[in-house]
């Protein structure tokens, strides 16, 4: 007897081909699977999800105005404020506060007293020169008040040097954190509970307190409403606004290093301490003495 031949073994690859080849046939060969050949060219997308493939921009109506370029050489720095312009970011808090409510907006739950709040936070950054996050560390037992020397201590756990650190405050700052307290344990014993005790945190710090120092800044005219800018407004500007505010005081420069407890002046002094524009016009002219021969009958 013959020998059988034996059946031809395929891969799963090659078994798969036909059933590809029946999902392209061409429009006059199309079934009811209703597929399409891939050679066959296919109508073009209209649709607003595929537009930035055929334009390389996004549509206008729906999704906006077409996007320029973004420059690549602009520079973001975080802005610094000077004493007087820190003045107006903590009134255009409760100023912006009280807009809203004129307007009908949605009304706080404690009367405003969180804004209070944070006008004081915004006080106690730009006299100490803390951070985010180590504000809303500190505890009522961190704080020295009573005595002639106000200060507020920092454990390492929550600096960003690992060291402790014990910073002395302003007595304006520490006059309005004790008033602070004082409302805060009224408002805790109109609501039932007890008052404020030493356990407890000093600042109650937002996770969008980012948001509500450029919506203050913008209230008072510090940097613009809308538009494209290059300044950067944050809770970290506050930080850098105390080193700007110490130098026009005429500190010495270690003072302020060790105010910000930063190992190295040139960070300091470069980073922290960098000066705009309108210092130079404000500080410089007419700082120089007026020679003889540009004086009173001198050279016209």
């Amino acid at each position: 007897m013959g020998s059988r031949p034996l059946p031809q073994l395929r891969s799963p690859f090659q078994a798969a081909v036909p059933a590809a080849r029946s999902l392209t046939k061409t429009p006059s060969q199309a079934t009811d699977t209703g597929f399409t050949s891939r050679t066959q060219p296919a109508a073009p997308c209209t649709c607003p999800w595929h537009a930035p493939l055929r334009t390389g921009k996004l549509p206008d109506g729906k999704f906006g105005p077409s996007l320029p370029c973004r420059d690549k050489h602009r520079v973001f720095r975080r802005l610094s404020f000077r004493y007087e312009e820190a003045e107006r970011l903590v009134e255009a808090a409760w100023a912006r506060f009280e807009a809203e409510r004129a307007r009908g907006g949605t009304a706080t739950h404690d009367h405003g007293e969180s804004v209070r709040d944070r006008q004081v936070l915004y006080w106690f950054a730009l006299t100490t020169e803390f951070r985010a996050k180590e504000c809303a560390s500190i505890r009522w037992d961190d704080l020295t008040l009573a005595h002639g020397k106000p200060a507020v201590r920092l454990a390492g756990q929550f600096t960003k040097n690992g060291d402790d650190a014990l910073v002395p405050l302003q007595p304006f700052v520490a006059e309005a954190m004790a008033r602070m307290r004082t409302r805060r344990s009224a408002h805790h014993m109109r609501a039932g509970s007890g008052p404020v005790v030493e356990s407890d945190l000093v600042f109650h710090v937002p996770d969008k307190i980012a948001r509500l120092v450029r919506k203050d800044a913008a209230f008072a005219g510090l940097i613009p409403l809308a538009g494209i800018t290059t300044r950067r407004v944050d809770f970290h500007a506050l930080r850098k606004s105390c080193a700007r505010i110490l130098i026009e005081l005429g500190l010495h420069p270690k003072v302020i290093q060790q105010t910000l407890r930063h190992s190295d002046i040139r960070l300091t002094m470069d980073l922290y301490g960098e000066l705009g524009e309108d210092d130079l016009f404000r500080e410089l002219p007419g700082r120089v003495p007026v020679p003889r021969m540009f004086g009173v009958g001198g050279v016209g």
